[in-house]
């Protein structure tokens, strides 16, 4: 008979971080406004998610989905009365490609596409993180967000829109 030896709490989060870090980090800045607030935005998830971790254990990263788009939406609100900095880097003149075999051209894409991103509102670009990126359904989206189906429909209409209209601009062009 093989004995073994139980894990602990600690080593099973460890784990969940080894494993799931990474995807923690990237939806972080798909949801943040900036990359320093992406380090923060995951940070918090993930404290957040060790404090209940022996209730969550078992599938921790729609708990871990959830809590980011609300600590996000949170710190929305908290912050949005005071100055932020403009300063942007200036943008290159020229087309938009949908192909980008080259690493550094997409680089450049998932750097506009961050962009495009921030200009949403918190809620709608939680929207089409959950829907776009992680592929969740509409309901899955609405059940993560816990808000009406159709609050999600028309969320997601109105941000792709926006998107779509702000990718056109002269100004997010580049060659």
């Amino acid at each position: 008979m093989i004995d073994t030896v139980p894990v602990t709490r600690d080593e099973q989060f460890a784990g969940f971080v080894a494993s799931q870090g990474d995807a923690v980090l990237r939806l972080a800045r798909l949801l943040s406004a900036g990359p320093q607030d992406a380090g923060d935005l995951a940070q918090t998830t993930l404290m957040r998610c060790y404090a209940v971790w022996p209730r969550i254990a078992d599938n921790p990263m729609p708990y871990a989905r959830r809590v980011m788009a609300n600590a996000r939406t949170d710190r929305w609100r908290r912050h949005r009365d005071r100055e932020h900095s403009a300063a942007e880097p200036a943008e290159q003149p020229g087309a938009w490609t949908v192909a980008a075999p080259d690493p550094v051209e997409q680089l450049a894409d998932r750097d506009q596409l961050l962009r495009l991103l921030r200009r949403l509102t918190p809620r709608e670009r939680a929207v089409v993180v959950l829907r776009y990126y992680l592929d969740l359904t509409e309901a899955q989206t609405a059940a993560e967000l816990d808000l009406p189906l159709g609050t999600v429909k028309s969320i997601g209409s109105r941000a792709l829109q926006r998107l779509r209209v702000a990718a056109d601009e002269p100004s997010l062009e580049r060659s």
